[in-house]
């Protein structure tokens, strides 16, 4: 584990929670060897991450240009109004 940890400006304790956290969503998996703890990644998760990801920008894009459509109207509304 301290060699994943190497690379960043964190304790050993702080990587060892977050790839905890990891493993337990999934996206990871640890197994010892001895001493050595092997961590992989696991890919299949992120397919599903991608496909919510993607529902998730489907919505919002269509939430937003509705909302577009309707500030347009209102500004075209109140342009065209006399008062």
């Amino acid at each position: 584990m301290s060699e994943l940890a190497a690379p960043y400006d964190m304790t050993l304790t702080a990587v060892r929670k977050h790839v905890g956290v990891l493993v337990d969503a999934g996206w990871v998996e640890r197994r010892k060897h001895g001493r050595v703890v092997i961590c992989r990644l696991r890919p299949e998760p992120l397919g599903e991450l991608e496909t919510w990801l993607t529902d998730r920008r489907t919505f919002w894009a269509s939430a937003l240009d509705r909302l577009g459509t309707a500030l347009d109207t209102d500004l075209a509304t109140h342009e065209s109004d006399p008062r």
